[in-house]
């Protein structure tokens, strides 16, 4: 969707409640088009002038502007509006949007902005007088009375980094003001009064060396071998499982739950695309996750495995240098990427990785096994596991853990985009919705699926989405190994992965 289609859309909506029905069913869509527009051009600001002109001129808009009444619908559409119009400088319509909503955080954040942009700065030393103003705005909008499981530090710290980054700029000629403004943010009286600056800190390190690109000569040899520490689990956790299970013949893992691999292969498993919140025939969706582990789980790991060695020297540094790694891992299944990066690290510095892990989820029995899995003292006894099943849990995590320290962010996406149930538009949103809450956090996105191309038809689709991403590093390349550490080799399983960061 474009502003063409959006302005088509809003000018349909003849009342509040089908105003309210639209934004519910095209939200994805809606935050991609404004927060995506180009409107930093005159022909831009003129094309969201329009779209926020059929907004307000529907019959929904109209009853809006007369009764100021601010549904669902209108909330979000006015903070899209609001952030669309700050891109464009077009910081004077920010605060006519935050004048028509009634005391609320989004509206105690727009008059912030406002005030950031066009009350300082006329004269310098309004940076070192409006302090007290924006920080008791800032404080006040962390909170919701009328949404009381609501926190919106995040954005609230996105605000407050705008205003002391444009505040240091502006006094960089006048070092006795800089040092003045800079140490309003660390004094004690100034902590106390306003608990908040406690969760900033501006950026300072967390970011990766890809300067000189990325060598696979530093990647593990192949065949890949599994540690003994892997091979453990599994055998525990999936193999011992299946030949107790008395619908597995003799225990003979050539037919567990007595399917045959092809059987397994096309209708409980889809060929990598099913939905393991369904159940098939008799075979529950926990049945259909073991299944998915005993075919599928040790490819996937030795693939991950290989792809994070080729990255692991230029990674290591950013995490022991932040104490840990905040690794969101989307579609985490039952956390095979979570094993390949524990077991990698713990093999090549002899130490577990401090990890924050947020897996996500549709699929519950998938993070039943996940949790499972965690339960490893060898390889996770510095990790701290979050378990989600939609993005705006993960939204709420993130704005309470992770931007008070301003941590890089490492996306994984391992063979997410092959999956029937993923939705393009949400998961382009959310990374959107994700920076914007973070805009300090370096984020790292690596992707991994088969090389078919309609395999990867919906990862195409996902970075027209996002024109602030940039590709590091990609590659195709064959990945061979053996399931256990004296058996036979498998056949080479080429895979295509991709490095790349977003917003940086």
């Amino acid at each position: 969707m474009d502003l063409l289609a959006l302005q088509e859309l809003l000018s349909s909506a003849s009342s509040l409640v089908e105003l309210d029905e639209l934004v519910e069913e095209y939200e994805s869509k809606i935050i991609l088009a404004l927060l995506n527009a180009e409107v930093t051009t005159p022909e831009g600001l003129k094309l969201l002038e329009a779209t926020y002109g059929a907004f307000t001129t529907s019959g929904a808009g109209r009853y809006w502007l007369r009764n100021n009444t601010v549904s669902n619908g209108v909330g979000l559409l006015l903070q899209m509006f609001a952030l669309a119009y700050e891109k464009s400088n077009a910081y004077a319509k920010i605060r006519t949007i935050a004048a028509h909503l009634p005391p609320s955080s989004v509206q105690i954040r727009l008059k912030a902005l406002s005030k950031i942009y066009t009350e300082i700065g006329f004269d310098k030393k309004d940076y070192l007088n409006y302090f007290g103003i924006i920080l008791d705005l800032l404080s006040s909008a962390q909170y919701d009375e009328n949404e009381p499981d609501a926190d919106y530090t995040g954005y609230v710290l996105r605000i407050l980094h705008i205003y002391k980054s444009r505040g240091e700029e502006s006094l960089s000629t006048i070092s006795s003001y800089l040092l003045e403004f800079q140490q309003l943010f660390t004094h004690e009286t100034n902590i106390e009064k306003w608990p908040l600056l406690k969760r900033y800190s501006p950026p300072s390190g967390g970011i990766l060396d890809i300067t000189h690109g990325f060598d696979s000569a530093q990647a593990e040899p192949q065949p890949l071998s599994p540690s003994v520490v892997f091979e453990s689990l599994f055998d525990s956790k999936v193999s011992q499982l299946l030949r107790k299970d008395s619908r597995t013949p003799g225990g003979n893992l050539s037919s567990p739950l007595g399917l045959t691999s092809s059987y397994a292969r096309q209708y409980l498993l889809e060929f990598g695309t099913a939905d393991f919140r369904k159940s098939f025939s008799e075979y529950s969706p926990a049945d259909r996750v073991l299944i998915y582990c005993h075919f599928n789980m040790r490819k996937h790991y030795f693939t991950t495995y290989y792809i994070y060695s080729v990255f692991v020297s230029k990674l290591a540094p950013l995490i022991y240098e932040n104490n840990k790694l905040v690794f969101l891992d989307l579609g985490c299944g039952p956390l095979t990427s979570g094993l390949a990066i524990a077991d990698l690290f713990v093999n090549r510095f002899g130490k577990p990785i401090p990890m924050q892990y947020i897996g996500v989820d549709i699929a519950p029995a998938m993070l039943d096994k996940a949790r499972d899995f965690a339960t490893d003292s060898t390889l996770f006894s510095a990790s701290e596991f979050f378990f989600l099943v939609d993005f705006q849990e993960v939204l709420s995590l993130i704005t309470e853990r992770i931007v008070r320290s301003n941590e890089a962010i490492l996306i994984n996406a391992s063979y997410l985009f092959a999956s029937s149930s993923l939705i393009v538009d949400d998961l382009a949103a959310f990374v959107i919705q994700l920076h914007t809450r973070c805009p300090t956090s370096p984020i790292y996105f690596v992707y991994q699926n088969p090389v078919h191309e309609d395999k990867n038809a919906k990862y195409q689709e996902w970075k027209t989405h996002l024109p602030g991403l940039k590709v590091v590093h990609h590659a195709k390349e064959p990945v061979q190994y053996r399931t256990r550490r004296f058996g036979g080799t498998s056949e080479p399983e080429t895979v295509r992965y991709e490095l790349l960061t977003y917003g940086s």
